[in-house]
């Protein structure tokens, strides 16, 4: 087992979350997992914090992946280039 490090941003809030994992592929499925339970909470709150971030680290700090949803307003006058 391994301890690894998911910091979660979204908006001004943050939380870190150490969990002793398998291996890095075994992170990688919970950051996922992780990621589709907070786009069921979060998605309501877009229109104040367009972005939310989980930056996985390994226990010596090392950055080894991030996951990011963001909220971009697109261009709604389609007269405009």
């Amino acid at each position: 087992m391994a301890l690894f490090r998911f910091h979660i941003c979204h908006g001004d809030h943050t939380s870190d979350h150490d969990l002793d994992l398998l291996d890095v592929k075994a992170a990688h499925e919970e950051a996922t997992m992780i990621l589709c339970d907070m786009a069921r909470d979060v998605t309501a709150r877009f229109h104040e914090m367009p972005e939310w971030r989980m930056d996985v680290s390994d226990s010596s700090g090392k950055s080894l992946f991030a996951l990011r949803l963001h909220i971009e307003a697109l261009n709604q006058d389609r007269s405009s280039p």
